[in-house]
């Protein structure tokens, strides 16, 4: 009898919500290893209205390390972002998409920059493109995001989309021109 009960009884559940990541030893201390993109997505953060009613637009604010895409004013997907380091700080303004490059490579620096979203800022030099979170800023300015966040964002947003970078802690100091170019052989390659 004792052992039916124990065959019946409910299995027992981990409720940590970290028992899913390893576990690691650091001078003798065990800490579990929480990956940067879900570390900072436990943050919350108020949605913000959409910059448009736009067909499709991109809302990036630099302290919440958030950025949002919105179809129509409805909100679709959100990720956390990893910005420009100091001395690289990633300018705050209202920019269009002006190219889009599926399997870029940065000439300037020679990374991978995938899924790369080019914005008519710093003379075309910046986008939004997968690449590493880091819990500190750590790009050259770009914008990074997570692999399936950059698949989501290149794969709905159309050149021309609208994207706002925004530093409520700042105030805006210029918007670049709402051009956008149909050759992307006209921009510089960086």
């Amino acid at each position: 009898m004792a052992c039916l009960l124990t065959s019946c009884a409910a299995p027992k559940v981990d409720t940590d919500p970290n028992a899913k990541y390893p576990i690691v030893k650091v001078d003798g201390k065990k800490y579990r290893r929480i990956p940067a993109e879900d570390y900072l997505m436990r943050t919350y953060v108020p949605v913000p209205p959409a910059p448009n009613s736009e067909e499709t637009s991109i809302l990036v604010d630099l302290p919440s390390r958030r950025a949002w895409l919105y179809k129509y004013g409805m909100l679709t997907y959100t990720c956390v972002t990893c910005p420009g380091k100091v001395g690289h700080e990633t300018p705050t303004g209202t920019y269009k998409v002006i190219a889009k490059h599926k399997d870029w490579t940065s000439t300037l620096y020679h990374v991978p920059m995938p899924h790369f979203l080019r914005l008519n800022a710093m003379n075309g030099e910046i986008g939004l493109h997968q690449g590493p979170i880091a819990l500190e800023a750590a790009s050259h300015g770009c914008i990074r995001l997570p692999k399936e966040a950059a698949e989501q964002f290149f794969n709905s947003t159309p050149v021309g989309t609208t994207v706002v970078i925004s530093n409520p802690e700042t105030v805006l100091e210029s918007t670049a021109p709402e051009t956008v170019l149909e050759n992307a052989a006209e921009l510089p390659t960086y």
